[in-house]
């Protein structure tokens, strides 16, 4: 038996049930698709039709705008700039904060 792309054809019950299956019984979208007779496309489709976000193999959520990289510096640059004017160095400023000297020095400039 082939299994359908296309959804068009899931009553809201249905659809519900899809997102219930995944929210709250944490069923894969494999095993929901097996039992609505859907590929996992076709659930997943339901579910960003639905807002609700997808997770990953190991159980996390995915969103669209994952953050890709090393995370943000989250020292705002008016206590850097507040440090400064009070008379402490790059260095101190950095070993105070936790943060590079260089992250220190383009936080200045920046602010400037």
């Amino acid at each position: 038996m082939s299994r359908c792309w296309i959804v068009p054809n899931l009553t809201a019950n249905e659809r519900g049930k899809i997102c219930r299956l995944y929210q709250q019984e944490k069923l894969s979208e494999k095993i929901i698709g097996m039992r609505f007779n859907l590929t996992e496309a076709g659930v997943r489709r339901v579910l960003r039709e639905s807002g609700i976000p997808t997770r990953y193999r190991n159980g996390k959520t995915s969103d669209r705008a994952r953050q890709v990289g090393r995370p943000r510096l989250k020292v705002p640059s008016s206590e850097i700039s507040r440090l400064r004017s009070s008379g402490l160095s790059v260095r101190a400023i950095g070993r105070e904060l936790g943060i590079s000297q260089g992250s220190v020095r383009r936080r200045l400039t920046s602010a400037a």
